[in-house]
């Protein structure tokens, strides 16, 4: 690097010189532009080759991968679990809500238009964890893509998750998501039952 330096040249004038056993940057020479070629080719010819081949680096460019890869992972995975499970067994668990789901009155029925079951939800959920999350990030969103296609072209404009789950998004503005069918009978008969007479009605 040295040696380079000192041979360095531009119209005849050196760039460095020798001071005390020291190569320093000649002060007769005051083009700016000059040093920045220097150093310009230094980099891309010499330093950048040095630290690409040194093993040192390598292996902190591995580990550094790795360990975002694993970050971006965990944090996915945690905030998934979060939002898409945790709250819809426990806080929206009619409908299976997430919080979008909440905000736009929208749930999960099965197709006897009942709740969706905890066991069938636990399944769907992590059909979406590997499928719609960790094989879209890995596989450029192809499957997001073919479950946008679906919901075009399907007959019942079904996702692909829907598809495999069996179950449908409806509208539950003016509409109750029930349990299971107990409960909706129930439901029935006391609609059929009710009467201002036995004050099920609160007059205004």
């Amino acid at each position: 690097y040295n040696n380079r330096r000192l041979v360095a040249l531009d119209n005849g004038v050196h760039l460095f010189v020798l001071n005390a056993d020291k190569v320093i940057e000649n002060p007769s020479y005051n083009n700016d532009e000059g040093w920045y070629q220097f150093y310009k080719v230094e980099y891309e010819d010499y330093a950048y080759g040095y630290l690409i081949n040194n093993p040192k680096f390598g292996d902190l460019t591995r580990f550094t991968f790795i360990t975002a890869l694993i970050e971006v992972v965990a944090s996915l995975t945690m905030s998934s679990i979060i939002f898409l499970l945790i709250l819809p067994l426990t806080c929206f668990k009619r409908g299976r809500q997430t919080i979008g789901m909440k905000v736009q009155n929208i749930a999960l029925i099965n197709v006897k238009a009942i709740n969706l079951s905890t066991g069938v939800y636990v399944g769907r959920f992590f059909f979406i964890l590997f499928i719609f999350i960790y094989l879209n990030f890995f596989s450029f969103l192809i499957p997001s893509l073919v479950s946008i296609t679906m919901l075009f072209f399907s007959k019942t404009s079904s996702s692909l998750v829907n598809y495999v789950f069996n179950d449908y998004v409806v509208d539950v503005t003016n509409q109750k998501i029930y349990y299971t069918f107990l409960e909706l009978d129930e439901a029935k008969i006391t609609l059929q039952n009710a009467s201002i007479e036995n004050k099920d009605f609160i007059l205004k």
